[in-house]
């Protein structure tokens, strides 16, 4: 057997010798297009020959029925944003025109080919539920689901309150207790709108839905917490004579009618609950929650052992687990903490655990 191999690769070898001297010795150059702006002739398609990396690409497209987008990161690290928000919990190798990626902590994987400037390929997560997919570079945006452009939207920042002016050109000037600021940024990508605060450095991925915007605020340390605002809501204690002011947050809030000042305390400081462990009902399941340092979460349910994060914000606390399949806002008062999860198969529930 191996020698009828051998002697068909000779016999393979002999006749592309024979079509290299018919055509005078000349090269094929015929395949797909170089993928992500590559020199010309630096990639033709043919096997063996060099592949630009993804990393520092962004792509965009169709996951399944969702929309998508991915960031390739230096060191292999993933970044990418869907319908339920913008996660950083992914990985990603290249071989060739090969790629491999995940999703979740490993909760889903994904396996891709590169060809021109596209990536296409099949999902598929831990349940064993399967997709197709294909992401384009370039990160290429949707017409705007509404026109922002000179609108305002107002509402809550976590527990604070904020107020987004949509100027035109994608400047974005904002309010909060604090001040008036002027130095932001703003992009709208269908029903997807990013928002970045230059002086604090914080990122808003969140989607229109009518007149009410919401999604997640990051931190630049990883922290995450909830934000919603609605079209053409201005909260009195946001408004600009009072941001111009000497206030702070919580401080110098005006009454709705602007003619009287009261000066409203500080809230109460909630300790943090790094290190404490939390027993109770989880959508009808009994659990157990260790907040470790670090923002690290252990967990544990009827189905098993769990690993998340976890994020403090006064009584206010965020988590997750599972790679993010799962989610979880609360309020922590006294020993007591209840809040609302929700997952990615679009289930919602209630949770309250105690102190141990």
């Amino acid at each position: 057997m191996l020698a009828d191999v051998r002697l068909l690769r000779l016999i393979v070898l002999f006749v592309a010798v024979l079509a290299s001297a018919a055509s005078g010795g000349q090269t094929a150059t015929s395949g797909p297009p170089p993928p992500m702006g590559a020199p010309q002739g630096q990639w033709n398609g043919m096997p063996g020959a060099p592949v630009p990396s993804l990393e520092g690409q962004g792509f965009s497209g169709t996951d399944g029925t969702d929309r998508i987008n991915f960031y390739f990161r230096k060191g292999g690290i993933l970044h990418y944003r869907d319908p339920q928000g913008w996660w950083e919990d992914g990985s990603w190798q290249q071989n060739g025109v090969q790629v491999t990626f995940l999703l979740g902590d490993g909760f889903t994987t994904y396996h891709g080919q590169v060809i021109g400037n596209t990536i296409s390929g099949d999902a598929i997560n831990k349940k064993g539920k399967t997709w197709r997919f294909s992401v384009q570079q370039g990160t290429s945006r949707l017409p705007g689901s509404i026109d922002l452009s000179g609108s305002t939207w107002g509402g809550k920042e976590d527990t604070k309150c904020i107020v987004f002016s949509f100027k035109p050109g994608g400047v974005l000037e904002y309010d909060t207790p604090s001040g008036h600021y002027t130095d932001g940024t703003w992009l709208i990508d269908g029903t997807w709108v990013f928002v970045k605060h230059k002086a604090t450095g914080f990122e808003y991925f969140g989607n229109i839905k009518g007149e009410r915007m919401n999604g997640n605020l990051w931190s630049l340390k990883g922290q995450r917490w909830k934000w919603e605002v609605g079209k053409g809501v201005v909260p009195p204690d946001c408004g600009k004579t009072v941001a111009g002011g000497k206030g702070s947050f919580g401080t110098g809030t005006t009454g709705s009618t602007g003619s009287t000042s009261t000066t409203t305390p500080p809230a109460p400081a909630v300790a943090s609950i790094e290190g404490s462990i939390w027993e109770g009902d989880n959508g009808g399941d009994a659990t157990i929650l260790k907040f470790k340092a670090g923002g690290v979460l252990h967990a544990r349910d009827p189905q098993g052992d769990w690993k998340g994060s976890w994020a403090q914000n006064g009584s206010q606390i965020t988590f997750d687990l599972n790679g993010h399949y799962s989610w979880y806002e609360g309020t922590v008062a006294g020993e007591t903490m209840s809040g609302a999860g929700h997952n990615k198969d679009g289930l919602d529930w209630k949770f309250l655990v105690k102190r141990k």
